[in-house]
């Protein structure tokens, strides 16, 4: 399973209905804080927006599930931070504190991020988020890559919502993968790897079927291309300095990129996308050690046999 997609078709009319666009889960509902105060679960165990795993195996009165989700966002928030991005943001309290909101309730999709006021101005924007209760009792690694790949999104959101949906949900798959392992999340990130690669014709920006997921290829090319050329261990600070220079300026996202390009490699951004096209023909099982990494995680590298 993968994240489908999980951003309002519309970011800019999503801004303007933020309050709107808060889930209302009915009667007998929850909400449990993490340990760092940075996040608010939502949930109820009643109905059709009810938990699926209610399990409690420490006695505590609280579905460990619930813990679970908050943690894994804990989890994330450090991680992130410490691949250069910038602490989380919180809200001006439209979900009753200016924690980030986390609603567990039924959806069509895994997961969703919806733009919400920050409170620090220096944010374009924060989020609240939307998981899929019918995650909460099943493969844990998936419900907690899901969560990782939301949380990604309200980061973007403090640069810019004015950018192409590919550039959103490239960056945030290529950060969920490297937070969590599983056979099915393996099997899922080889038919991303399988997705782009088998169509080395189609614009970066492709958004039909999964090719926006399957994007997340371009970014793991971003981060571990050298300076000479050639492939390194990946620095992620690099993706970083993308989505700043994508924060705000005139112009659409191809311009901004070109600036991020040239910042990076010093070339533009067409001339970027057609060196990554010449990379892809040295992954899986016709790598030359030169280029892409090899771990199919850390190094985000395709495995032999793609």
């Amino acid at each position: 399973m993968t994240p489908t997609d999980c951003l309002p078709d519309d970011l800019s009319a999503a801004l303007l209905q933020r309050a709107a666009s808060r889930p209302e889960l009915g009667d007998g509902v929850y909400t449990l804080d993490s340990e760092d105060g940075r996040f608010r679960l939502h949930y109820t165990l009643e109905g059709a927006d009810a938990l699926r795993g209610v399990n409690d195996e420490n006695g505590d009165g609280v579905a460990d599930v619930a813990v679970e989700i908050l943690s894994s966002l804990e989890r994330a928030r450090g991680v992130y931070q410490s691949w250069g991005w910038p602490d989380v943001v919180g809200d001006d309290g439209g979900g009753g504190t200016d924690a980030i909101d986390v609603y567990v309730h039924a959806i069509d999709g895994n997961g969703f991020a919806y733009p919400t006021t920050p409170n620090d101005a220096r944010f374009a924007s924060t989020c609240h988020i939307s998981l899929n209760n019918d995650l909460t009792d099943g493969d844990g690694a998936i419900l907690r890559s899901v969560a990782g790949h939301e949380l990604h999104h309200c980061l973007q959101f403090g640069y810019t919502l004015d950018v192409h949906s590919w550039l959103y949900e490239s960056a945030a798959t290529w950060a969920q993968y490297r937070l969590e392992e599983s056979e099915a999340l393996t099997l899922a990130l080889d038919a991303l790897y399988i997705i782009r690669l088998l169509s080395p014709d189609d614009p970066v920006a492709t958004t039909d079927g999964r090719f926006e997921y399957a994007g997340f290829f371009f970014w793991k090319y971003w981060t571990e291309r050298r300076a000479d050329g050639l492939g390194g261990p990946a620095d992620d600070a690099s993706a970083v300095s993308a989505w700043e220079d994508m924060r705000g300026g005139d112009g659409g996202w191809v311009l901004r990129m070109d600036a991020a390009s040239e910042e990076r490699f010093g070339q533009p951004f067409a001339a970027t996308y057609a060196e990554w096209s010449a990379w892809n023909l040295f992954a899986c099982a016709r790598d030359d050690g030169q280029h892409y990494a090899t771990s199919p995680r850390r190094g985000h590298g395709p495995r032999a046999g793609v």
